[in-house]
């Protein structure tokens, strides 16, 4: 079954407005989550630009350490925004590289 890049697009809105009913802090006023500010945006406090080829856990974060940097240079007060929409950016496209639209997804069997 295919699907159309507008059934995606529905499917992403729908899935917005459900967290945004869920829990509308989240969109609202947002704030850093897990390693968003330790690692990614106190990385480039201490270290700036230098903080990019910084490894966490054996892993190189280029895109999250990126979206730290640029946020970084706006005033303290705003840096949690950019921070926090970047990884909703990455995840959407993290999962359209995993489940294209000429692709079903698998569903398990019981």
């Amino acid at each position: 079954m295919r699907r159309s890049p507008f059934q995606l697009i529905a499917v992403a809105a729908l899935a917005v407005a459900l967290l945004t009913l869920r829990d509308s802090d989240t969109f609202l006023r947002p704030d850093f989550w897990a390693e968003d500010g330790r690692a990614f945006f106190g990385g480039w406090n201490a270290l700036g630009w230098a903080s990019l080829l910084e490894p966490k856990a054996g892993y190189l974060h280029l895109m999250p350490r990126t979206v730290a940097a640029v946020a970084g240079l706006l005033p303290l007060g705003l840096v949690p925004a950019p921070i926090h929409y970047g990884s909703w950016k990455q995840g959407i496209r993290d999962g359209s590289y995993r489940y294209p639209p000429d692709k079903t997804v698998p569903v398990p069997r019981r």
